[in-house]
Formats: C-alpha cells, structure tokens, sequence
C-alpha cells in the first residue's frame, strides 16, 4: 500500500488469490532429490512460521483496531473541543455548540478506515444527532433498539458514555450495510458532559478478521517471494542442476527493463514433470500473485484519490523528519490555486496565514506535536490569489514512532468562510432576535407540540406573575382557567397542523386573578426542532372597559326603552290611575326608589295623585297641602329641575329643609328615608306638579338619576296634561251632544210631536162637524207620529252605538237612511249587502260613523235631492262603504278651515287599516268611498 492509503487504514481486498497446485517430482538418489528435499524443510519451516505469525498478527491487529476505534473516537472529541470552549467562554449557547458540532463530526465522514465505519452522534435522552449512515434517523428517539441478542443498544452506549470513566468499549450484534444478517460489532463511545451527549465509532469484528486475513495473506506473499528468491539463489548457484538458468535470466532482464509488463513465462519449453517446467511454473504463479498484489495496491490508492478528490476538503500530508509536504488539488483550489501553480512546500502554508493568526495556529502545531494535544484543530485565515483572506479549518493528526515521536502529520483543510458569513449574520440576527423578544410588550412563550414551556420573555413571567425559572418549568395548564383547557388542546392540534390560531382565553396569574388574554399561535423551527410560538396579548383593560361599555349601552337601552314603553303607554291610554301605576313600576326598573309619589299642583294647592312605598295608599292618595307649607317641594318647583338630598338627615341646607317639612315625622312615618329626589312635572314650561323619590340609604341618587326621573317625569306629567284634557273634551262633547240632540229635538220630533197635536185637533172639529172627512187628519197624524217615531229610535241608536253588535250594521244603516228621509226629506235609496258576521265591532262602528257624517254633511252643505247609500261586500273579505250624492260638489283638493268631517273619516278608517276616497267637483256632486279589509 502507499503512505497516504496506510494513513487513511483502509483495508485491502479481504479475498486471499487463488493458488494452482504446485507440484514438484524428484528422485532421492538424484542431487536433485536431495535439493529438493532441503527445500521441502525449508518450506515446512516456513509453514509453521507463517502459522505462528498468523495467529499473533490477527491478535495484533484485533488490538490495532480497538487502538485505532479509540484513537477515532478522540478524534472527533478533540474536532469540537473548540467548539465546547467557545460555549465555556459564554460565546455559544449550548444550542449553538452542539449544532457546530453535529456539522463538524458530519464533515468527518470521510475518514473511512475500519470497513464502513463512520462517527455518529447522539445525546443521553437516546436522541440521535448525527447519523450518516441513515441520515433519517437524525433527531429521532432510538431509546428501543435491540440487538439479535436483545440487548438495548442506545441504554448500553448511554450507560458507558454517562459512566464513572465516561468512555469505552460496547458489542452488540447489528446487520451491517446492505445486509439483515445480524453480525458481531464492536464500538468505542465517548461522552461530552457539557453536552450530555457522546460521539463514538465502532466497526464490525468481521472487518478485523478481514484485515488479519490481508495482514497475514500479504505477509505471506512477501515471505513467499522471499523464499522463491532463496530458492532462486540455490538453483543459481547449482547452475548445474537447474537447466532453466538462462530462461529465468531472460525473464528477470525483461521484468527489469518493463516492469508495468509481465512477461510470458515459456512453461511448455520443459516437458512435463520435469524440475524445470515446474520451477518455471511456480515463477509464473509468483508473478500473477504479485500482478494481484500491484493491482490491489493500485485500487487501494485510486480509492483514495477518488476520497480526496471526492471530499469538498482539502489533504495535506506532512512527513516531519523529511519536511516534505503534500498538498491535494483541492487544497489549492480552495486558494485560487491550480494544482502546478503551488509547490508542496511547508512554508507555503505559513506564508499565506493571515498574520494574527500564525502565533495561535504555531503554537496549537507545536503543542499538539509535543504531545499536549491528541488532534490539531484551529479555525484560521489563509490568503487567496485574489488577496482576499478564506476562513479555514485546518484539522489533523500526527503518526509516532515508538519512542513517541512525530514521524507523520495529515489532516485537512475545509473552507469554512460561507459559514463564518453565516454565524455573523445568524448571531446577529439572534441578536437582533432576542432584544426584540426581550423588549416586546406582549408576552411570548415557546412551547413544544405537546404544550410543554421551553422557554418565555419578560414580558409573559411579569404578565403572570412567576420568575423566568419559575415559568419555564410550569405545566401550562395552571396558567389557564379551567374552563378553557378543552379549547387549549383543540388550538394546540390546530397549530400542530400547520394553522395560525388566533384565540381568546381567561389565563390564571399566580396570586389567582384572571387575565383576559388574546393569543395568536403559530409554527415555530427552534433549535432544530418543531415549537409553537404563543403571544399572549393581555387584553384585560380593553375586555373590561368594553364589558363596562356593554353594561353602560345595556343601561342605557333599558333607560331607553323604558322612556319609550312610558311614551306609548302615555298615548295608549287616557285612564289616568293606571297610567301613572305603570310610569312607577318602569321608574323603579332604571332608578330604584324605596318610596315614589306623583303630585299635581293646581291653585297653590299640592295634590298627591299616586304612591308607592311603605306607607299604606289609602292613607296617602289624596292628601291636598298648601305648596307654602311644604318647604322642599317647593323647592323643586322654584327651581323648575331636579332637587337631590344625600342625607335628609344630615346638614346641608336643603337637608335642613327636608327636616323642617318632615317635623316631628322625620323619624317615625318619614323614618324610612335617608336619600331624596324630586323632580318638576312640566308641560309647555307650566310646572303642572312633581315627582319625588326616596331611598333607605344615603348618597343614593346622582345627576343621571335625576336626568332619568326627569324624563319619565315629563312624560307623566304629558300623562296628566292629557287626561285633564280628555276629560274637558269629553265634557264638551257631551255638551255638544246635548246641544245637538236639542236641535234634532226640536227640529224634529217636536215639529213632529207639535203637527200631531194639530192634527189631533182638526180631526177631532172635523168629528164634531163631519165625521166623514175626520179621516184625513188622522192619516196625518199617523204620518206624523210614525216619522217621530223614526227619528226617535235613530236618535237613541246613536246615543247608544254598542247596538251594532246586536242588531248589526246593515240594520244601522237602514235606520240611520230612514232618519235622513223622515227629518230631512231626502231621497235615500239604499243597496246594502247581507250582514258580515265575521265584521269586527271597530270595523262596523267606523263604517256607521263614516255614513253618519257623511249624511250630516249632505244635509248641510251639498243641497242635495237625492242620496245614494250602498254597502257592498268584495271578494277578499273586503267591505266597502260608498255615499253618493247629486248635491253642489266642491274642490277635493281644497282645505275648509274649521271643518273637520272629512279629516275625521280619514282618521277612522286609516285606524282600521282602510282607505278613504273623495271625488268630487262643482256643480257634479260628490262621492265618498271607504273601503276597509276585514282580518280573520
């Protein structure tokens, strides 16, 4: 083998080659014989010896290969030991160190030696982290292995890298590459403590053996040929007895002059059987075995040109006590070199290191060849062609004599500039990174997939409450309000899906209170490994000012709503008693009171209208007091706005005020009052009374309860405006009645009632006289008397319209048609469909009404002779009411100030759902059609 694939170890063809019977015939009474038989001693000599070294070599190279899985193992201890000083100095974070040296022992990886091994690494956890072989089985758990015999491998190598010694030998049985046949393997480890980790190689025994089996094969061969050389050298010297001398001179001289190619060795010269053929045969078969022996080293030193050329490192080879150097290709091209531009001179290395950097990288040489070191590793600056300076990582290990000299040096060189780049833009934007995570406000936190809190900012330990130890080491549930845990699970297995969540959450601090969170979680690459990156937003002041917004606009609606409901109930209802007992109960919804009273004022004069509290009505409503003498009312009602007494007991002038109206009664049937409020009734700025409430408890009512009770205020006070009004209209209406009905009665029945007694009196002369025309009167007064009759009963229908529901609609018509004719002369003809049974009572009174006025307007305006009345019933259940007349007509787009018979039809029917229509002109007269739907 050559010096550098010696250095690289790998071993030769573990194939011995095939040998052809050698035979040899003599004769003992023949000088041949005996010759021949000192050589068979020779032979069996050197048999047995090759046996016997056979053997020992196999033991040496067992022991050679367990040195050298050692001597390997050191290796990549010793390639990131830089790296572990760099994390002690506080330059790396653990993270960071492992990660630089996962990537220096994968660069290792072409120092193939022993068979197929290689270095792996993996942490005490039973993580592995650098796996050549099976790349993807980096980053996964292998704590399960089992060996062909059952054994745990990881728990093995993790138990002898976590021992007292932290090093050493562990066999197992394991397939090797390409095959599933479990095999003997042994391996060295050796464990990283700052780290918790380790980084071994091993290789399999079948290897050893194979590399005895070449030891011993290739001993053999040389032994052999040195024998045949021997050999040689006695039939030379008994030229005499060997014929062939010349033959084998010829081959000698041609091997000498052509040594790249073998010569043919004439074998069939000699006949068979004869010393000669046979020698020649046996030189023959010793060529072919030191052809396979050249072809073998010549494979054996194109693999490592291939690994050399292969790697994206650059070799160098030092032999130290020649001072010759090697540099590959690759190592000058890494400088901007061709492989003829740069001799293989040590300086050359020197000359282009960068100046800061010779003294370190010197004194690491002279330290490591002192024997202080087991491997040379240092990180320096080499000049390029183009002048520039390249990072370089310059590694390598030294061969010793037996007396612990340096004899020999190789290692590498890898261009480590790109990630040198790459650290500094990577440690910078860590730190860039980092000062944003420490400085942001929001609290950020990693967790792993399962929840688990790896590491968090300030911002979230100060937001919760805990130090950053306490933090990191919480289970996440104690931070999260019971209530949301189920939908913690279901964020986290979205975020594990790839999704960006964004949630709401009550989290728990650490003194118990609550945090209204909002949190917004996404996938996250740290350190290698899947997270989750949570940033938790605390949205405790916004959530509680909109839940205080959402109280107030929930108050203010109710407030709202309640002034509404009082508004309708104001114009709903002109029934004053039950009016105002529902203003109370909806005051008492918005602002609560003990006791509330409504008064009026009328002439000075305070009159209590309605109250609610703990002194019993009946001794209460009624009650009429001069204003003068109750001091604080009056107060509220000089003032025309709110009056509020905190304490009625206490020594504010309007508390004194109270006190003095309260008198002797302060503390015994006003006892219950501590707080006071009053409010002015005002309608069109006339304060028309008061409205006061009051509370068992001081300090009670404020400002806005005061503009709250003013405005239920003012609508009660509508309430009271209204009824006095209603029951003035009422009043006057009934006195126009009375004043119509006496028109009627006069216009009417009286003439009626005054013809009879005329008539009565003629035909009683006509008796006296001529009884036979005495019939003529009395026709008369029948007349008469039937049309007062007529006029009556219409009178008293309309003096009495609930009617309608007994005798009907179509029966009120014909009435009301009947009075027209009987008072008034008229010509009504009616068409009135058959009762509609399903008419609703409102409906029938609004048509009636309609009808009625429109006659009342008839006789009074139109001057007309003929009046048409007709009711039909439409298809749709729809009645409809059409008066029509021949009278003067008018403009019915005119307005007639004063007159309010139209406007009253229209509000009628427009109450029942219906519509009104006028057509009129004139001189054409008029017709007036309302046409009402009838609902099931």
């Amino acid at each position: 083998m050559s010096p550098r694939a010696a250095l690289d170890g790998r071993p030769m063809s573990a194939t011995p080659p095939s040998r052809p019977p050698f035979r040899l015939s003599f004769s003992l009474q023949s000088t041949y014989a005996r010759v021949a038989l000192g050589m068979i001693f020779i032979a069996v000599g050197y048999v047995l010896l090759f046996s016997y070294f056979g053997f020992s070599s196999s033991e040496r190279m067992y022991d050679m290969r367990r040195d050298e899985l050692k001597r390997l193992a050191y290796l990549g201890l010793n390639i990131v030991k830089p790296v572990i000083e760099q994390q002690r100095r506080g330059e790396l974070t653990q993270a960071q160190a492992i990660e630089q040296g996962r990537d220096l022992i994968r660069r290792m990886t072409y120092v193939y030696g022993l068979g197929a091994n290689y270095l792996f690494m993996g942490d005490l956890r039973g993580t592995v982290l650098v796996e050549p072989y099976q790349p993807e089985l980096e980053g996964t758990v292998q704590l399960e292995t089992l060996d062909a015999d059952g054994k745990n491998i990881a728990r093995e190598v993790i138990r002898v890298a976590a021992g007292p010694g932290r090093e050493g030998f562990v066999e197992y049985k394991y397939p090797p590459p390409g095959s599933s046949v479990p095999q003997p393997k042994l391996t060295y480890v050796v464990g990283i403590p700052e780290w918790e980790a380790f980084i071994g190689t091993g290789m399999y025994l079948a290897d050893i053996d194979a590399g005895s089996q070449v030891f011993a094969r290739n001993s053999l061969v040389l032994t052999g040929g040195l024998f045949l050389v021997i050999f040689l050298g006695v039939f030379m010297v008994l030229r005499p007895i060997f014929g062939s001398y010349r033959t084998l001179l010829g081959l000698f001289d041609h091997i000498r002059r052509n040594p790249d190619v073998l010569p043919a060795v004439p074998v069939d010269r000699y006949p068979p059987g004869s010393e000669g053929r046979a020698l020649l045969a046996g030189f023959r078969d010793m060529l072919r075995q030191i052809q396979s022996s050249r072809q073998q080293l010549k494979e054996s030193e194109e693999r490592f040109s291939l690994a050399v050329q292969g790697t994206n490192d650059g070799i160098w080879d030092w032999h130290i006590k020649t001072n010759t150097v090697y540099y590959s290709p690759r190592w000058k091209e890494m400088l901007g070199y061709a492989d003829d531009e740069l001799p293989n001179r040590f300086e050359e290395w020197t000359l282009r290191m960068h100046p800061d950097d010779v003294e370190s990288a010197m004194q690491a040489l002279n330290d490591h060849l002192a024997g202080q070191t087991p491997f040379y590793q240092q990180e320096i600056r080499m000049r390029h062609k183009d002048g520039s300076y390249r990072w370089i990582l310059t590694r390598g290990a030294t061969v010793r004599d037996e007396a612990g000299r340096p004899v020999r040096m190789a290692g590498s060189h890898t261009d480590i500039t790109e990630r040198k780049r790459v650290d500094e833009e990577l440690s910078e934007r860590e730190k860039q990174y980092r000062s944003i995570f420490e400085a942001t406000t929001d609290g950020l936190i990693i967790t792993r997939p399962d929840g688990a809190i790896v590491e968090a900012n300030p911002a979230a330990c100060a937001m919760f409450g805990y130090s950053h130890d306490e933090f990191i080491r919480l289970d996440p549930l104690t931070l999260i309000h019971p209530d949301y845990h189920d939908s913690f699970r279901d964020y986290l297995a979205a975020v594990n899906r790839g999704e960006t969540v964004e949630a709401r959450s009550v989290d728990l601090r650490r003194d118990g209170s609550t945090i209204d969170a909002e949190v917004r979680g996404s996938p996250l690459l740290y350190r290698g490994r899947p997270h989750i990156l949570n940033v938790v937003h605390d949205a405790t002041e916004r959530v509680r000012a909109y839940q205080l917004l959402e109280q107030r606009v929930e108050e203010r609606t109710r407030e709202l709503q309640t002034l509404l409901t009082v508004s309708q109930n104001v114009t709903s209802t002109l029934e004053l008693k039950p009016l105002l007992r529902q203003i109370l109960n909806q005051l008492k919804s918005v602002v609560d009171y003990t006791g509330a009273t409504i008064f009026t004022l009328n002439d000075g004069e305070l009159a209590i209208l309605d109250y609610q509290g703990p002194i019993p009505a009946d001794e209460i409503v009624r009650l009429r007091f001069p204003l003068a003498q109750a001091s604080v009312n009056a107060e509220v009602i000089g003032r025309r706005g709110p009056v509020i007494i905190d304490d009625v007991r206490g020594d504010s002038p309007l508390a004194r005020v109270f006190q003095q109206f309260a008198g002797e009664q302060l503390y015994t049937t006003f006892g219950y009052i501590r707080s006071w409020l009053g409010v002015p009734l005002t309608v069109q700025e006339n304060v028309v009374g008061m409205l006061s409430l009051d509370y068992d408890e001081p300090g009670r009512y404020t400002d806005h309860h005061a503009r709250l009770a003013l405005g239920i205020a003012n609508q009660a006070a509508i309430a009271i405006d209204n009824s006095r009004l209603y029951w003035q209209a009422k009043e006057l209406a009934a006195l126009e009645e009375r004043n119509r009905l006496a028109r009627e009665l006069h216009d009417s029945v009286s003439q009626a009632l005054y013809g009879i007694a005329l008539g009565a009196r003629t035909a009683r002369a006509q008796l006296e006289r001529d009884p036979a025309r005495a019939k003529e009167p009395i026709e008369y007064t029948l007349q008469l008397a039937e049309a007062g009759l007529a006029e009556m009963r219409a009178l008293i229908f309309e003096l009495r319209p609930e009617s309608l529901k007994t005798d009907g609609l179509v029966a009120a018509l014909t009435k009301q048609a009947a009075a027209a004719r009987a008072r008034h002369h008229l010509d009504v003809k009616t068409d009135l469909c058959e009762e509609m049974e399903d008419m609703p009572l409102a409906i029938k009174e609004a048509l009636y009404r309609i009808a009625q006025e429109a006659l009342h307007n008839i006789v009074k305006h139109a001057k007309a002779t003929q009046v048409v009345l007709k009711l039909v019933c439409e298809p749709g259940n729809v009645a409809l009411l059409e008066i029509t007349d021949d009278g003067v007509g008018f403009d019915a787009q005119g307005t007639f100030p004063g007159h309010l018979g139209l406007k009253s039809m229209r509000e009628r029917v427009m109450r029942v759902g219906g519509a009104l229509s006028v057509k009129s002109e004139p001189g054409q007269g008029t017709r007036i059609r309302a046409r009402i739907p009838i609902k099931a």
